[in-house]
């Protein structure tokens, strides 16, 4: 098989004419890179092609109605998407309701739906899109709609989950400036929606519960969870059974909430997993990431950050609340009052090298790869046994797959100067992936 060049499929039949001509099983590294290429502009295509489907199944809904009915655009989006259900444009009707959703924020904000037709982004960009969108008032979404250009090039240069990042703050930053008590009412109804969801699974017999809760009080159940995994696996007492990861957290869970494995047996008190030395025992270590400008300028300044270590953001005032009763720990202040480049003196990170390093990122390194920063190892770019350093700039969180990619299978991962880009490279030399690092901010 001739290798396959994008350049032979510049339009969608030519790309759909290679594939079909394709056989994958015969692929090298270069054929799947140009096969992917040609993927990209097919499926860009249908999926524009879908929100004309969603457009004009919308349009004809509204001049079948009878005259004098005005109907929400909540209730057009339903009708367009029950109208692609039933002329089996769709296989379900969440895949139909969002292409409905999806029609209705490329009709807000210009660019986007060309945008996809060529295949510069994808459908995933524009369900970021539409879900900001849902969080501003009239005003507020003519304002991020007059930067139309700005989110555009903003998505062409980024992944999904990176421009998500990028246009929340941008969201906020608007809402801030239009309502200043947004996040504080935000936060309010996110806490009034909270729920817990039980079930049993009629296939397995498994029983299913689903929490739901805001930012904060899911913040302060994970870190009790995380503590209670953490003294699980530390745990070294005779006779304990090894026991697998996920098994260790459902332990963890149970724990917490005192139930025990066995029948009528008290579960045992969860206890929390040594922090680092505090200057007031006994409380809680509080890292927000808070913007330096932000400190500076009395919580006024516009685009600043505020957020858990996970990457939430949170309202001011409730970070004010948080920090009555914690140790703050200024990553603002870095290097101030604790080194972060060690050197060859040790080989594991130091806790004040995790705690900057989870300043900068959210979780792992790999872009797309969702795991969070405390599930990361931290990884050497430059190997510990290759005489490289424990220094902030030679650091990254990685996920275990990504670390065993590495260690294990001959990949390789390089992070530019500030942690601006990230390079991941395969086994063969070949480039998989050179770009912005998914971290806080560019």
């Amino acid at each position: 098989m001739s290798t396959l060049t994008t350049s032979t499929a510049p339009d969608v039949r030519a790309a759909l004419g290679v594939l079909l001509d394709a056989d994958p099983a015969c692929f090298e590294r270069a054929d799947l890179a140009d096969a992917g290429g040609c993927v990209r502009v097919v499926r860009g295509f249908l999926d524009a092609f879908d929100l004309q489907l969603a457009r004009r199944s919308r349009q004809l809904a509204e001049r079948e109605r009878p005259s004098g009915q005005t109907p929400s655009p909540q209730a057009g989006q339903h009708e367009a998407s029950q109208s692609l259900l039933d002329m089996g444009a769709t296989s379900s009707g969440a895949e139909a309701r969002g292409i409905a959703t999806r029609e209705a924020a490329c009709g807000d904000v210009p660019g986007f739906e060309e945008a996809l037709k060529a295949a510069e982004i994808s459908s995933g960009h524009i369900d970021v899109l539409a879900r900001q969108l849902k969080r501003l008032t009239d005003a507020e979404r003519s304002e991020l709609v007059a930067r139309a250009g700005e989110l555009l090039a903003q998505a062409r240069g980024s992944i999904a989950e990176g421009f998500e990042y990028w246009l929340r703050r941008t969201v906020d930053e608007i809402r801030a400036r239009h309502r200043p008590t947004a996040a504080d009412d935000e936060l309010a109804a996110q806490r009034k929606a909270s729920k817990v969801t039980e079930w049993t699974d009629q296939h397995t017999g498994m029983r299913h519960t689903k929490i739901e809760l805001d930012p904060l009080r899911g913040d302060q159940l994970s870190r009790r969870l995380r503590n209670e995994l953490n003294r699980l696996r530390n745990d070294t007492t005779p006779g304990v059974p090894a026991r697998s990861y996920e098994e260790l957290k459902v332990q963890a869970l149970m724990n917490v909430v005192g139930v025990s494995d066995t029948p009528n047996t008290p579960a045992p008190e969860p206890r929390v997993a040594p922090q680092p030395a505090a200057p007031k025992a006994g409380r809680p270590n509080l890292v927000v990431h808070l913007d330096y400008r932000w400190l500076l300028d009395e919580l006024a300044a516009t685009g600043a950050i505020c957020q858990l270590a996970d990457g939430t953001p949170i309202p001011a005032g409730v970070a004010r609340q948080m920090a009555v009763d914690a140790n703050i720990i200024p990553v603002v202040l870095g290097g101030a009052s604790e080194v972060l480049d060690v050197g060859r003196a040790r080989r594991l990170a130091t806790e004040a090298q995790r705690v900057a390093l989870n300043a900068i990122y959210i979780g792992c390194v790999e872009p797309g790869c969702g795991v969070g920063f405390d599930d990361c190892h931290i990884h050497h770019t430059n190997p510990w046994e290759r005489h490289g350093d424990t220094n902030l700039d030679q650091l990254a969180p990685l996920c275990v797959r990504g670390h065993d990619r590495i260690h294990e299978q001959g990949w390789h991962l390089k992070i530019g100067p500030d942690h601006e880009w990230v390079e991941w490279t395969r086994p063969d030399g070949t480039t998989a992936y050179h770009g912005p690092a998914p971290n806080r901010r560019r």
